[in-house]
């Protein structure tokens, strides 16, 4: 009878958790820099890697009823965070593999925010093309957790629902800004990290969204800051040399014959003159670059909430599914119960082992009806991407093809 309570209140107490947080990031703006620095257009690289392990520590959730349990997941991002189905799963209100995105993205906003650039670009088709770029690195990204179940087994339940904690969690990470030219002169370099730490409760999230949004944006702004400073090597003097390294590496691209990067100065004024056709495709592709950075901020944008909005969809529709199988079945319960009692059998089982398939069978329905939703976004996304793609390639066939009848022709 216990079994059959428990069966029927628990998809109440599960509604009764809140829906995920949105991720609302909030650029602090607090930095400055050189007035000479604010005349560069920047690019900025999505985050690079650089640690070591893919997944430490070991997951002991199985022993979850009876046992404390830990799990310390290190988090890898070459390794898309699909490594385990713990590391597939959402940390924190959002996707563990959305993380070089939002690190990206944020930094981007405290850049353009910060006004220490005249421009920057994210994740340009082209860094070659800006006379700077900035990267970030990412040395550490962890997450540890450690259940409490108070020996207690099941019973534990009734001490979560009374306010004790369920776990305990640590989060934090540790990344590296640099700025150097597309052919490898490191100019500038800073580094920040941050640790927080807290309790998961029966009623609240894993992690509270909101301290996480708060690490990032204070521990951005200190980056920021420590990157600025360094930033100061970079004299007036050398604006004229970057641009200039800028021009040249672009125009090796689309004319390699005339080799723009060679010592010899023979044919240092046909390079020259060849290079100011190209001077204007590379302003074009700059202008153009307007509109991929709108389009991929939207998608970033729209894909976040997606994540925030399947998840919340996802428990909502996992609850209704749940309520069902039990509402479907409750009837079959009692009779069951009434027949254990007076019979001596053990009917009740077979009964929820019956509603638990239709309640996962449900819960399976709805996933399927979310993923075909999620599908249809991702597929619209990729269609404008490649159609944006596709336009530029034709403006840039049609601009070197123009390019190879008015330039200067290189001697054989």
């Amino acid at each position: 009878m216990f079994r059959l309570i428990l069966i029927v209140i628990f998809p109440f107490l599960t509604g009764c958790i809140p829906a995920l947080e949105p991720w609302n990031y909030k650029p602090g703006g607090l930095v400055e820099a050189d007035s000479h620095l604010k005349e560069l257009t920047t690019a900025l690289l999505p985050p690079m890697d650089k640690r070591i392990s893919a997944l430490e520590g070991n997951d002991l959730k199985w022993l979850f009823a009876v046992l404390p349990g830990a799990t310390h997941l290190d988090f890898h991002e070459s390794s898309p965070f699909l490594t385990t189905a713990d590391a597939n799963r959402s940390l924190g209100g959002w996707e563990a593999r959305y993380v070089s995105e939002i690190l990206g993205w944020s930094l981007r906003d405290e850049l353009v925010s910060s006004s220490l650039f005249a421009r920057i670009d994210y994740d340009p088709a082209s860094p070659q093309a800006y006379p700077l770029i900035v990267r970030p690195r990412l040395r550490d990204w962890s997450w540890k957790r450690r259940h409490y179940p108070y020996l207690l087994g099941v019973g534990s339940l009734a001490f979560w629902m009374l306010g004790a904690p369920v776990a305990s969690w640590e989060w934090g990470y540790a990344i590296e800004l640099e700025a150097f030219t597309f052919s490898g002169n490191q100019l500038a370099t800073a580094s920040a990290e941050t640790r927080i730490d807290g309790f998961h409760f029966f009623y609240g999230k894993p992690l509270e969204i909101n301290r996480v949004i708060k690490a990032f944006e204070s521990t951005n702004q200190k980056l920021l800051q420590d990157f600025s400073k360094s930033l100061e090597a970079i004299s007036s003097m050398d604006i004229p040399k970057l641009e200039d390294t800028a021009r040249r590496t672009y125009c090796q691209k689309h004319d390699p014959q005339a080799d723009y990067l060679s010592k010899h100065e023979e044919l240092e004024s046909l390079r020259a003159s060849r290079c100011v056709f190209l001077e204007e495709l590379r302003l074009e592709e700059l202008k153009f670059e307007l509109e991929r950075q709108a389009l991929a901020r939207r998608h970033y944008d729209e894909s976040l909430n997606t994540v925030v909005q399947t998840e919340a969809r996802q428990q909502y529709l996992h609850g209704k599914a749940e309520k069902k199988a039990t509402n479907d079945y409750l009837g079959a319960f009692i009779v069951a119960a009434l027949i254990d009692i007076f019979a001596d059998t053990n009917i009740t089982n077979d009964v929820q082992e019956s509603r638990d398939r239709h309640a996962e069978r449900l819960k399976n329905q709805a996933d399927q009806r979310l993923q075909t939703e999620n599908a249809v976004v991702r597929k619209r996304q990729t269609r404008e991407q490649a159609e944006l793609e596709k336009t530029w390639q034709e403006v840039t066939a049609a601009f070197l093809k123009n390019f190879e009848a008015k330039a200067p022709a290189i001697p054989q």
